[in-house]
């Protein structure tokens, strides 16, 4: 009797710690340990344990098994109203709808973000997210109307409204007082590209793999280093290089806005070469630097940006009457170029090729130059020539100003023939302009690969060059290889 007595309370005690524990799951207080649930007040509303109380509106609620994690008020979709934005809890990753081929709704606690318009009559649901599916520790809101979720682990991601509700985004949007440029190195029309451009009737192959990196800026600039001719009896392959003008067609229709003529191929085919590589470009609204004196304005999102550009030597091509290539030369004269942009624009941006062919470092003679640019208030310095990755680097002018430095880009596109030559890099840089002036708020130099593969040439960012891809490289690389590469020119 005692045994039965013994077996039905610890029946009954566990029947009790299992309803305490479906009260506890079935209340939201199971909740994982990370996920800590505000307390906050604010002019809109309060928000305790869980739960949110909407002043004006004490009878309304986000749903009766709806537990509130955090709340923020912004305008999330850009219509110049605010939202109420809920990071909350509930059962099942679905509400009363739910996609066709989800036959029921699970019974586990999900986590969502509600999007509700503040409207007189009180808020209406304009985006109920399904289970969001990765966990959000905390969040923050970004120029007041975008999202920064961070996972348990510290991790952020960055969501914006994208037309129709949330959406994650690679980088904030620029807005006025900002402006993004990106670069890129050396463009070399080589034979293997020559003939997949006959082939496929154009070059457009070479820039479909890298097209979302410039899209999302607002001033795109590579080194022109083949120049264009119209005169297809002069197209050349090797020195002295000279690309059909459907290259530049394909530089233009990828989404580049300037190209730099400043560099020691720039003379291979005469004052024409320059002319037709000129005039090409200003008839589809291409800026083409580095042969007329001075600097250019380029404007984007109310930041103007004065461009300046310079080479080494033309191979030991004379220069025709009047310049036509701006030569790392006078010192004086580049001083008083640079002088001058200081004070007809935000921020100076110098690209200069420099250095030596295939160095791994910077030498001397490109520090020295690095230096009097800083000296004289340069924001940014892009280099290229060496045809290799060389590393990105702070220099100090003498009053103090900082310039930051990205000593060679490497190549963009070519069919040079050993690993170093096959890997680039993409120089992207923000500005930002306010009432203290104009700085650097960002930069990166994202790795880029060109891809050769029996006479097919083309460029991906190193991030999405996949082991497959490298093993159909005709160099027979790999992506550590490529990896370990660019970490050690990069961080040393």
């Amino acid at each position: 009797m005692k045994k039965r007595r013994l077996l039905i309370g610890t029946a009954a005690v566990f029947a009790a710690v299992a309803v305490c524990l479906w009260l506890l799951w079935r209340a939201g207080d199971l909740l994982p340990r990370w996920a800590v649930l505000q307390d906050r007040e604010s002019a809109q509303f309060t928000l305790h344990g869980g739960v949110l109380t909407l002043r004006g509106f004490a009878d309304w609620s986000p749903g009766e098994t709806v537990r509130v994690q955090d709340a923020l008020i912004g305008d999330i979709d850009g219509d110049g109203a605010d939202e109420l934005v809920l990071l909350c809890w509930r059962i099942g990753s679905y509400g009363a709808h739910r996609p066709f081929w989800v036959k029921a709704n699970d019974r586990a606690w999900g986590q969502h973000i509600f999007i509700y318009d503040l409207e007189p009559d009180g808020p209406r649901p304009i985006w109920m997210s399904s289970s969001l599916g990765f966990a959000v520790a905390s969040w923050s809101l970004v120029r007041g109307r975008y999202l920064a979720l961070r996972s348990p682990g510290g991790e952020e991601s960055l969501w914006g409204w994208l037309g129709w509700g949330l959406e994650k985004l690679d980088r904030l949007p620029c807005r006025d007082g900002e402006a993004e440029l990106v670069a890129v190195g050396d463009l070399l029309c080589h034979n293997a590209i020559l003939d997949q451009g006959r082939r496929e009737g154009g070059f457009d192959f070479l820039f479909a793999h890298v097209l979302p990196l410039l899209e999302s800026a607002d001033l795109a600039v590579l080194n022109q280093e083949s120049v264009l001719v119209s005169d297809p009896g002069r197209i050349s392959a090797a020195p002295p290089f000279g690309a059909p003008l459907a290259l530049g067609q394909a530089v233009a229709d990828a989404g580049f806005d300037a190209v730099t003529l400043a560099n020691n191929h720039a003379l291979d085919q005469g004052v024409a070469g320059l002319t037709d590589t000129q005039t090409f470009y200003e008839s589809v609204g291409v800026t083409v630097l580095g042969t007329e004196p001075g600097y250019t304005v380029i404007e984007k999102n109310s930041v103007c940006l004065a461009l300046l550009n310079y080479s080494y030597g033309t191979n030991g091509r004379p220069l025709p009457e009047g310049g036509a290539v701006r030569l790392l030369d006078d010192e004086a004269r580049i001083r008083e170029e640079l002088r001058s942009a200081r004070t007809g624009a935000d921020a100076v941006v110098v690209f200069v090729h420099w250095g030596t062919e295939y160095a791994a470092a910077p030498e001397d003679g490109q520090r020295r130059w690095a230096q009097l640019f800083a000296d004289e208030g340069a924001d940014l310095v892009i280099g290229t020539h060496p045809h290799v990755l060389q590393g990105v680097e702070r220099l100090t002018g003498v009053s103090g100003h900082e310039t930051l430095v990205f000593w060679s880009l490497g190549n963009f596109v070519s069919n040079q023939q050993s690993a170093e030559t096959n890997l680039g890099g993409l120089a992207r840089v923000r500005f930002f302009k306010d009432d203290n002036g104009c700085h650097i708020e960002a930069y990166a130099l994202e790795g880029l690969v060109t891809h050769q593969e029996r006479g097919l040439t083309t460029v991906y960012p190193l991030a999405e060059y996949t082991d497959t891809l490298a093993e159909r490289h005709s160099l027979g690389l790999t992506r550590d290889d490529l990896e370990n590469l660019y970490d050690k020119r990069i961080h040393g």
